[in-house]
């Protein structure tokens, strides 16, 4: 059986953990409070386990968010490029051209259910153009069929709107494409350049 060495040896192996150590004790036994030598080394070694664990909590639920955003963007560039396949064939040529030049980012969030199996929760952009809505409610039921036609063996997912909005902030894309009034930070850019070159120029006397 491999020797497993004890989490306290393994603390002081480390150049930087001993010297820590030994300047944390200098400074201890320079105060009032007296300890022995093995009292100040246990408490470096569960401070230390404390921040270490601390940190790899911390990373874990980092990576953990990361992997969830992920999944929910791949879903998104999934729907909108089975929107525009499905779209291809019954479409107008001019709301197949506004489809294809959306962005995944204006799909809504779908996430998995925990408390029903197979379900997907879909939560729209508030944010959201109503002819870019109209056109996916539209698509929608060729989209389902198009999925389940592809998926006859494997495990179907209902789709089930929410009344509830997604959370996420609006992206920067086309005012043509978000609500009459909603502009996004580079929307706001092109109206104040478009202001900027409206004004009448003063003509020098």
């Amino acid at each position: 059986n491999q020797h497993i060495i004890p989490y306290s040896c393994r603390f002081l192996e480390g150049e930087h953990n001993e010297e820590v150590t030994r300047r944390i004790t200098e400074a201890i036994k320079d105060g009032t409070e007296q300890y022995r030598d093995s009292q100040i080394k246990k408490a470096c070694r569960n401070i230390h386990y404390n921040i270490r664990r601390k940190e790899k909590i911390a990373k874990e639920r980092r990576t953990e968010e990361v992997l969830v955003r992920t999944k929910r963007n791949n879903r998104r560039h999934r729907m909108k490029e089975l929107r525009v396949r499905v779209g291809s064939n019954c479409l107008s040529e001019s709301d197949l051209q506004y489809l294809q030049g959306a962005k995944p980012d204006l799909m809504s969030d779908e996430e998995t259910d925990e408390e029903h199996n197979n379900t997907w929760l879909v939560r729209r952009p508030a944010w959201r153009s109503d002819r870019l809505t109209m056109i996916i409610n539209e698509l929608q039921p060729g989209v389902d069929r198009y999925i389940a036609s592809r998926k006859s063996r494997k495990i179907r997912y209902n789709r089930v709107m929410t009344d509830q909005p997604s959370k996420r902030g609006m992206p920067n894309v086309a005012k043509e494409y978000l609500k009459e009034g909603e502009v996004t930070d580079e929307g706001q850019e092109e109206e104040e350049q478009q202001e900027e070159e409206d004004e009448p120029q003063q003509e020098e006397e």
